[in-house]
């Protein structure tokens, strides 16, 4: 099970190097729900991932081998309990904490979506229109992605955009600790970086 938001660099590094070990080989490659961690895949060449609308950046095969059970549409569930994709952080949090986060009128610009699922609409309803936002958000994300000609071009942009969310955790986590709130953990950001580091090193290093 991969979980890119939460594993020490070395097992996504590894979990990259299969990839394109069997992409190689002529194996047609899908990985499955790796979230906002598919853009490193996309910028090293894998084009094909599942973000998992709802799920985040998490894969469990066992959970897709058992059987399927009805479940209701998490748009009708309790406001507490969606999930909400910030793109300016690459990272999925519940809503809650989204919520709590654009309420501070020092951060709330930071979190502008001028795409067609927030266009004129007010930033304390993205909660409802959660899984639109991250449709449309990670299409958009994974075009802009593929609009750079070279993979070192691409790993150089995400680079910078990973660069630039990890500093907005930052003053996300010291703006929330200063009101008295427990922040999110953004370890991930960092770790994205070091796995981006690695593997380029490595495929010079070849």
């Amino acid at each position: 099970m991969l979980s890119p938001t939460r594993d020490r660099v070395d097992k996504p590094v590894a979990y990259v190097r299969f990839l394109l070990a069997a992409q190689r080989i002529g194996i047609p490659v899908l990985a499955g729900r790796v979230g906002a961690f598919g853009l490193i895949l996309e910028a090293l060449g894998i084009a094909m991932f599942d973000s998992g609308l709802g799920q985040a950046e998490g894969f469990n095969l066992a959970s897709l081998n058992r059987r399927k059970t009805v479940r209701g549409d998490s748009s009708s569930a309790p406001q507490g309990s969606r999930r909400i994709y910030l793109r300016p952080l690459k990272t999925t949090l519940p809503s809650g904490m989204v919520e709590r986060i654009l309420g501070e009128r020092g951060l709330r610009s930071s979190f502008a979506c001028a795409l067609e699922c927030c266009r004129w609409r007010d930033q304390q309803d993205l909660g409802e229109r959660c899984r639109e936002h991250y449709l449309r958000v990670r299409q958009d994300e994974v075009a802009q992605v593929g609009r750079q000609p070279t993979s070192s071009m691409r790993l150089s942009d995400l680079h910078n955009d990973l660069t630039e969310a990890r500093e907005l955790a930052l003053v996300v986590v010291r703006t929330l600790r200063h009101r008295g709130h427990e922040p999110p953990r953004f370890d991930h950001l960092d770790r994205w970086l070091a796995v981006i580091a690695t593997v380029t090193e490595l495929a010079a290093a070849a």
